[in-house]
């Protein structure tokens, strides 16, 4: 894999980090969501709504060649990962282990000693892998259900 910088998202990066998170979720989601969820869940991600919480949480990009490719978040004092995508044309290329062991860093070294996510019927697999542990499933109606998922850090 090419050089991969992760690093900080700046406020101005919204515009284009949220259209890159639409991309992923229209790409990969669709086989376990209805139409409708998936523009609900993309809804989520208009770029003056993912500035909001830049506000709100820690949020990263995964930058390779100058271009964001991939973004993940993180909040205290929930101890949660959120908002793990990657940009559809470079997925399953090892991008989303490494923000994911990074996030698991930062919360590391933030004291927590268990990470959090909710990850998307997709993207379940790909946690188990990781070794998230389930702790059941969160049906949600407006944005997708999900499986509430955790892992002992350290």
């Amino acid at each position: 894999m090419r050089d991969l910088q992760i690093r900080k998202a700046e406020p101005a990066e919204a515009a284009i980090i949220g259209p890159l998170v639409q991309r992923a979720i229209r790409a990969r989601n669709a086989a376990d969501y209805e139409p409708a969820i998936i523009e609900m869940m993309c809804a989520n991600f208009e770029p003056a709504k993912f500035l909001e919480r830049m506000a709100e949480r820690d949020v990263f990009a995964a930058v390779q060649d100058g271009t964001i490719i991939g973004t993940v978040s993180f909040s205290l004092p929930r101890a949660k990962l959120y908002s793990l995508f990657i940009e559809p044309s470079v997925q399953r290329g090892g991008i989303g282990r490494r923000l994911v062991h990074y996030i698991e860093q930062h919360a590391a070294r933030l004291g927590c000693a268990e990470l959090q996510l909710s990850a998307a019927i997709t993207a379940k697999p790909f946690y188990d892998h990781l070794g998230y542990a389930t702790i059941r499933f969160e049906e949600r109606v407006n944005d997708g259900s999900t499986w509430l998922m955790s892992k002992r850090l350290g």
